[in-house]
């Protein structure tokens, strides 16, 4: 049997369409997938931009407890 009276076969055409619908979904997980990785991305950013807000201030709170009573 060739290949052509092969992909013709009923069983075949549903394999292509499961296939097909399996592909659908692995790209829709993809996506989502990388949909998380960006927004983990984003959120790592933002977190360690607010460490080093927070250090800053803490840095400075410390500087003028230093300055004002000359120890910690």
């Amino acid at each position: 049997m060739k290949i052509h009276e092969m992909l013709d076969k009923p069983n075949i055409i549903k394999l292509k369409a499961l296939n097909f619908k399996q592909l659908k979904k692995l790209e829709r997980f993809a996506m989502t997938v990388e949909s998380v990785q960006h927004e983990c991305t984003e959120l790592d950013k933002r977190h360690l931009s607010n460490i080093r807000e927070n250090s800053e201030i803490i840095g400075q709170i410390l500087a003028h407890k230093i300055k004002k009573e000359g120890t910690l």
